[in-house]
């Protein structure tokens, strides 16, 4: 990417906190202490309902404390309500990205699309479901994080990329998908709503986006 300065992302999808997830809150601030990113993104599904908005705001704050924090829209957050959200996160510092670009100063921008004025050779897409990978190939993104699946939560085995049973039923339900010049990272997320998992470790994922190009590390939880 044509960018002036290097940049670190700390992607945590799926923390569907509730009221009693202080460990996970701060199994997550504890990383964002120890990895030092730039900014953190939180790629959707922050709550699992309204209940949870307390644990959530509690949270941004923390973070907020380490690097900019960024939360996009999941499904989840149309269950809670998504004026909630929106304000409960703005109100911690954090900043609601939806269908929308944040320009950093670098030349990067940080995209939740669809957005309207697309400069995809210097943009990052971020989105909760991975299913959004076609449109991003068309757009002509280089780089897009997903969510939203979390590897179905059991694996049995992995094929050309893909992980099953789950890849049966979602088609990018894998870690890793390129087409064209477009690859796309998605996550197996932080947490669950029924927490039972089978060789499917939570995990974040940090990415650093060059000057020429994008790397990135997945850090696998217990």
């Amino acid at each position: 990417m044509p960018i002036e300065a290097p940049h670190r992302f700390l992607w945590a999808s799926d923390l569907h906190l509730q009221p009693w997830s202080r460990p996970v809150s701060l199994q997550l601030l504890q990383l964002a202490r120890e990895l030092r990113p730039d900014s953190i993104v939180i790629g959707g599904d922050l709550v699992d309902l309204p209940w949870a908005v307390p644990e959530a705001r509690w949270l941004l704050r923390a973070l907020g404390e380490c690097a900019t924090v960024f939360v996009i829209p999941g499904n989840h957050e149309w269950l809670a309500g998504l004026t909630r959200m929106r304000r409960a996160c703005q109100s911690a510092g954090a900043i609601w990205l939806e269908r929308e670009c944040y320009r950093f100063p670098s030349g990067l921008r940080l995209c939740q699309p669809p957005v309207t004025d697309l400069d995809p050779a210097r943009s990052l897409a971020v989105v909760h479901n991975p299913s959004y990978f076609p449109r991003a190939c068309r757009d002509g993104y280089p780089l897009v994080l997903a969510g939203h699946l979390h590897g179905c939560q059991l694996v049995l085995w992995e094929r050309d990329g893909r992980q099953y049973p789950g890849a049966w039923f979602f088609r990018y339900n894998g870690r890793y998908f390129r087409r064209g010049d477009t690859t796309m990272l998605v996550s197996l997320g932080f947490y669950d709503t029924f927490p039972l998992r089978w060789n499917c470790p939570r995990e974040v994922v940090l990415v650093e986006i060059g000057n020429t190009a994008g790397c990135a590390a997945s850090h696998s939880l217990s």
